[in-house]
Parts: structure tokens; sequence; C-alpha cells
């Protein structure tokens, strides 16, 4: 268990006057809520004046980050040096690549129904932490139970244990008005039957279902590895390359309304299109362009056969791949509405027989 710094008293000479006394904390929606401290349970605060000047809030990918965050960000880079090794200072993203490619170093959220949870002080001091030495995280477990009726095959009722694990260590920033900074990107998932049952079966398989009334179930149990590659941003933060094993679905295709399985819709029709081709656990490369505040384009590839659970080189072949290119438009007020992002989705895509051609949409609208 990590344990994280000590107290720094207010009397601390090393306290630079300009930390806030306030926490920027995410709503369900990318929202960013400017919270007091007093107001924040004592348990999820940064253990440290100085940890309350670096802490960053949870990213809500689909959305462009909020003009608050964007100010704390640029006063926490205020008089750094220009090349640092595994920076706890987020390195500068345009505001949609932000949301895409990084992940805060907060646990909290505000209006939850228990104020700290018993582990949650715990969790909240390994993330500061980490995130001194640039490494920023999210961790989501779930515990699942299912009980269907009238099924084609199998049991009646089910139970599963799955972990999610995404994780960005920026490794080096280069800082300037054309800078350059590193990261190591990686998702882990590891998932457990809890029953005898549970290991060769599936709702979806039990039930008949075209869609998985879980999405966030895989058909592989133990550890898969979607994504574990390397990452760089360009032109201080207008322009991003991943290379690796990718998984497309954490940058192409995500929708602030409907994109995870957890906490938002369950069944997988409704967790990213069933059309467009969204590879993990292959080889890949993902380059991200946002030229201005409000638009941005994004161009993913991937080539091979593996399966999850499988390493990329598993049934590696030439004649399975795809090209998934997205257009979007992220104004922070469309037509008095509210923010939005509108999305054009053209792709082509091979599995062993001929090429095969789509678009796709996705508008999400306050």
């Amino acid at each position: 268990m990590i344990i994280t710094a000590v107290e720094v008293s207010a009397a601390d000479s090393s306290v630079p006057d300009d930390v806030p006394d306030e926490m920027l904390l995410p709503d369900s929606m990318g929202r960013t809520l400017k919270t007091p401290l007093e107001s924040v349970p004592l348990g999820l605060r940064p253990t440290s004046r100085l940890g309350l000047k670096y802490q960053t809030p949870a990213t809500h990918k689909g959305v462009k980050l909020t003009p608050e965050v964007e100010d704390k960000l640029a006063a926490m880079r205020e008089g750094l040096s220009p090349f640092e090794l595994f920076p706890p200072v987020p390195p500068r993203l345009m505001p949609y690549l932000y949301s895409q490619d990084e992940l805060g170093n907060t646990a909290s959220r505000p209006g939850a129904l228990i104020d700290v949870f018993p582990l949650e002080p715990l969790i909240q001091g390994a993330k500061t932490a980490l995130s001194e030495h640039g490494l920023r995280y999210s961790l989501e477990q779930t515990f699942t139970y299912s009980s269907m009726s009238d099924v084609e095959r199998g049991d009646s009722n089910l139970g599963n244990y799955n972990l999610d694990l995404v994780a960005k260590w920026a490794v080096f920033d280069l800082r300037g008005d054309s800078g350059t900074a590193g990261w190591i990107s990686t998702q882990i998932e590891y998932q457990h039957p809890l029953g005898v049952a549970d290991q060769e079966q599936s709702s979806q398989k039990n039930i008949g279902s075209l869609t998985n009334p879980l999405g966030f179930r895989s058909s592989h149990n133990g550890f898969r590895v979607p994504e574990l590659a390397w990452q760089q941003s360009f032109a201080a933060g207008h322009f991003v390359v991943l290379a690796g094993v990718i998984n497309q679905g954490n940058y192409i295709d995500v929708n602030a309304y409907a994109n995870t399985g957890r906490g938002q819709f369950i069944n997988s029709a409704l967790i990213n299109s069933m059309v467009l081709p969204l590879p993990a656990y292959n080889y890949g490369l993902n380059l991200q362009w946002q030229p201005t505040d409000d638009w941005y384009t994004m161009l993913g590839g991937s080539v091979g056969n593996a399966a999850a659970g499988q390493s990329p080189l598993i049934n590696f072949s030439w004649q399975n791949w795809s090209l998934e290119w997205e257009i979007g438009y992220a104004p922070s007020d469309f037509l008095s509405l509210g923010p939005g992002v509108y999305r054009l989705q053209p792709f082509l895509a091979k599995a062993g027989g001929s090429v095969q051609a789509g678009v796709g949409f996705n508008f999400q609208q306050q």
C-alpha cells in the first residue's frame, strides 16, 4: 500500500503563496465544479497543501476540457523548468485531446451517497503520490449478478468480477511553444467468474442475444491487455501520436453520455457503435490533431487478428485490418443549447474477405 507524503504545515516556507483553497471536481457530465476545500471530506483532500496546488479532476471522455481546469493547468505550468522527467504537472494538450489522453489525479466526485467510503482516503493518497511522478490512472471494479428467465441454454443465474485499469505515465515533458511530451499508455483488464458455470457461459450466449447485455463483460476470463502503447504530443499539444497495441475505442466514437458500461448504459449496443470497427489487442497507430478549440480530427489504424487475452502476434494477418477516421466539431455553445460534439466517421475494414467501407455518425448535445 502506498503511504502519502507527510502533512505540510501552514508555516512551512516550501509551500507557495499561490496554493488554492478549493478543489476542482467533475460532475457526471464532465462539467467542473469549484468546491471550497472545507466542504470536501478530510479523507478526500490531498495530504498536503502542496498536493492541493497540483490537484487535477478526473477527466470525462467525450467533452472538452473546461476553462476552470485550463486556467489551473496554465497556472501550474508557470515557472517550470524547460525539461522534466516524470513531470507531476500534466503535459500541455488541446482541450478535447486532454479529455481523451489524460486522467487526472482525483478519485472523489461530488454528490456521492456516502461522503467517504472506508478505503477512499488510501485510494486518494495513492493517486496523489503516484501523480507526483507523472503516473495518473483510473481503476474501476465491478461485481455483477445476472438472473435470467427463459434462457435458451445454460444456467439462469451467473456472477462475475471485472476490473479495468487505464493508466498514463508521463515520462518526459519538453516545454515551450513547439514542445513535446511522451507517455506510456496502457489498459489492463481482469475478469474472474464467481461460479463454475460462469467460466464458459455468459448472459449473451444463454439468452441468445445479438448484443451483450453486460457490455463490459469479456469473452475471456483472466488478464487481457487491450492497450500498451507509446504516446507523444507535438506542437505544444496540438498533435498527438500513439503507436503500439491500441484500443481504438478509447479515442474514437467516444460519446460523453454513452461510452462505458460502468455508470452509464450497460448494453453493448449503447456503449460504442456496432457498425464502426474499433479493434483492441492488436498493433495500431492513432493520430490526433486539434488545430482549434472547436475542431479536431483523429485517424486510427489497426492490423492483426488477436482476441482478448492473446498476444498481438497470435493469428497475426495483414488480411485483417481497419482504418477509422473521425472529424469532430466541438463548440462550447451550439445554437444557445450548450456544449456539444458532432462527429463524422468514415471507415474502411477488411477481415479476410473483400474491403468494406462505411460511415458512422456520433452526435451529443447538452
